[in-house]
């Protein structure tokens, strides 16, 4: 990757997941401020394992009509921390806007279940930290 400040550059990076790019900058900050720190070894690259599924998944837009409601649905879905609380988000959607869910929402869910029950990725890393919420609420 190289430098995120400086000229040193190393390989190609086409994408950058916005946490490991706050990393970085964190880390380019931190050393640029405090320059005897880069003798210290670089800390070491953490692998990732994306796969790729050919799904159509996502939130309807006949589903979930409103725009600002169906960010806050893709919101706590993906801030779901664990499959009780992914179940019971489930079901408030459902009685919300109704079931039968459509397939492309039925299939955004089981992607977020695959997510929380085998670990991959952690939710708070990506796009939609807990700590920006888009203010509004999802009720009985």
């Amino acid at each position: 990757m190289g430098s995120v400040l400086g000229v040193e550059q190393s390989g190609k990076a086409t994408t950058m997941e916005p946490a490991d790019f706050a990393r970085m900058l964190a880390e380019e900050i931190s050393l640029a401020k405090q320059p005897e720190l880069r003798v210290l070894p670089p800390l070491p690259e953490v692998a990732v394992t994306e796969i790729f599924l050919p799904v159509d998944s996502h939130i309807p837009r006949d589903y979930v009509t409103d725009d600002h409601l169906r960010l806050e649905v893709y919101f706590q879905l993906a801030n779901a921390d664990n499959e009780d609380d992914l179940q019971e988000l489930t079901e408030r959607i459902g009685k919300l806007w109704g079931t039968p869910m459509p397939l492309k929402m039925v299939q955004f869910i089981n992607l977020i279940e695959m997510k929380v029950r085998f670990g991959v990725g952690s939710q708070k890393d990506h796009w939609c930290e807990k700590s920006y919420p888009t203010g509004l609420k999802i009720k009985n």
